[in-house]
Parts: C-alpha cells; structure tokens; sequence
C-alpha cells in the first residue's frame, strides 16, 4: 500500500475520504463549516475536521501530495439559488488557493456540479482553471456521471484535475464499469413505506431513456401539464414520479431523496435513508447523526463515492506512478479506513 497523502477540504461527512482510501491516499486533514457535518465525519473516520476554511492558516496543514477540494454546489445546483460568483459560498475557492499556494502539492482534484462547466458563459469554470494554471498545474476537466460507475442515478458532476509534473491528466485513462439497477440497492426486507394503491398509477411497463433513467409511473396530483398525457414523465412534478428498479433514477439532491419512489413488485414504497447511503456508495458500517430529514440532506450534499475512487485510481496511476486495482466487491462492503494512530 502506498503512503500518498491527500487533505480534504469542503469535506462535508467524508465521501472524499472514502474515495481516497479506496484509491491507497490517506487523509491527514479536513475542513468544512458544517458542523453537524463534522460530527458524522469524525465518528466514521476518525479525524476532526477543522472548521470554516476562512480561519484555516495554510502553514498549519500538513503536507501532502493531493488536494482535494469539494467546492459548495449551491451557487451552481438548481438545488440552489444558482447565485453563481456573487454567492459568497463560491468565494471558498479564494482560500482553497491560498492552501495550494502554500503547499503546492503535486495534484489537485475539484469536484463540483456539472453546471459549473457550462454557467456563465463558462467564466466561473475559466477562472478556476487560469487560477491553477496560475499556480503551476496543467489542468484537465470533464463530466462523468454516476451510472458511468456501478450508480443506479444519474448524479453528473464535474471534475478538474491538475498536476504540476508531466503531462496533463487524461481522463481517457479512468476506469469505467457501466450503470448499475436501483433493484441492486434495495433492500428487500424493507416492510414500511408503502403508498396507498389508489394514490399512484403505474404506467403498463417502464419507459426507459437513452440514458437508463427508467420511469414506471406517478403519484395522483397536480400536472405541470393540466389536460396533458398522464403517461408522460415531465407532465408530473418530479416528486410525482415513480421509478422502476430495473433501470436508473435520477440524482439523489438534498430535496429529492425524501420523495424518491419506487416500483417493487407492483408496489410503490420510498426507499429508506440505508438505500439512499447504498445508492450512494457508502459503506454499510457508515453511520449518521440527528433526524432522518439531516441525513437525506448530508447524503444530498456528498459525492457518489464509487465515481471518486476511479478519478482518485487514475490520479495515483497517471501522477504518482502507483496503480490501484478497483475492487471486486460492492462499495457497501468497503473496510473502514484505518483511523490515525492505528496500523493496519
């Protein structure tokens, strides 16, 4: 196993953590303002994030060799207010920079939602990018979706990798697996949840898009489409929906998951904060803190961590010379990082 070391910043409960762990980095700081956020991480992984990156003194962050920024989405996210540059949220980026500035570590990897490429006439993803070239990286990017590593969502996000030695990274080089099924997330000993048969019509079999999103029927409401077909998927509100598990749903948001219906068996039932972890990537021993409606939110907010683990293998790979096997088992069974002090 190898000693790369990665910092993780705008850490949220972790999935960066994960990912990295899973790819042979090893986490030696964190940071991020939420502090429910940081209980969930310490408990699980055993380091203490520091709190708002606004009073983190670059010359107290340990060295390391990637850094790993998970900017907040919501200046960017129709989950947000898409404020953009003029959302103080987007100013993080300022001190993500002092840090590289400092350090100069030998790659970083920014992770955000997939608008952020395109937004404004692409001028925020222009100035992320002339920002590290600024500080010595050769900087690559691209778009990848869940359902590109085993998810049963869609959940694009866009990454930007930089390294400051060789040639620029190639995202050709990450391993892909295809998409999974919501069925392979679900548990089927689940026996709450349910809806009343007479609230929900299923359509007489899914209809699958080119993308695998696999819509099986709707919850009786109001249509965005008053007097239009009701077999037709975007007549309906999204939280209207019901998805079969023999295809994709779509992204898991910190709004949506709550209101995520499936499909089972002829039955419609919400899936459970477990199967939202699952559809998450998150191991079964990960564990949360606080009220359902908290947890749905922090899962919302984190990454799809099977995804990360590919991009973090390729940096390791194409960087730092160290190849990484992606595992053979699913992410549910991944092993608990060894905590600091620990050996393994």
């Amino acid at each position: 196993m190898s000693d790369l070391r990665m910092i993780d910043l705008c850490s949220g409960i972790g999935g960066m953590h994960l990912a990295g762990s899973a790819a042979g980095f090893r986490t030696v700081f964190a940071a991020d303002v939420d502090a429910d956020a940081r209980r969930v991480y310490e408990a699980n992984l055993g380091l203490r994030p520091h709190g708002d990156l606004a009073g983190v003194d670059p010359r107290g962050v340990p060295g390391h060799d990637l850094a790993v920024a998970g900017m907040p989405c919501q200046p960017w996210s129709s989950a947000g207010d898409l404020g953009g540059l003029d959302d103080t949220r987007s100013h993080v980026l300022i001190h993500v920079l002092r840090i590289l500035a400092r350090k100069r570590p030998a790659a970083v990897l920014w992770e955000n939602v997939a608008p952020l490429a395109t937004a404004d006439g692409r001028r925020p993803l222009r100035l992320l990018v002339e920002c590290l070239r600024g500080l010595g990286y050769r900087v690559s990017w691209r778009v990848l979706r869940a359902s590109q590593f085993g998810g049963a969502q869609m959940r694009e996000r866009l990454f930007v990798v930089g390294s400051r030695a060789g040639k620029k990274f190639d995202f050709d080089g990450v391993r892909t697996t295809g998409p999974g099924r919501i069925g392979d997330f679900l548990n089927p000993a689940v026996d709450g949840g349910w809806l009343r048969p007479e609230r929900y019509a299923p359509l007489p079999r899914p209809r699958v898009s080119r993308s695998g999103l696999a819509y099986s029927g709707h919850v009786h409401g109001r249509m965005r489409k008053p007097g239009g077909d009701p077999l037709v998927q975007w007549n309906h509100d999204s939280y209207y929906h019901v998805f079969s598990p023999s295809g994709i749903g779509p992204t898991i948001t910190t709004k949506s998951n709550t209101r995520y219906l499936v499909d089972v068996g002829g039955r419609v039932r919400r899936i459970t904060v477990d199967e939202v972890r699952s559809l998450m990537g998150f191991p079964a021993w990960f564990r949360f803190e606080g009220p359902g409606g908290v947890t749905h939110r922090q899962l919302g907010n984190s990454v799809y961590v099977p995804c990360v683990a590919a991009v973090m293998r390729a940096v390791a790979a194409q960087v730092f010379g160290v190849q990484q096997e992606p595992p053979a088992a699913p992410a549910s069974t991944m092993a608990r990082p060894a905590l600091e002090g620990e050996t393994t």
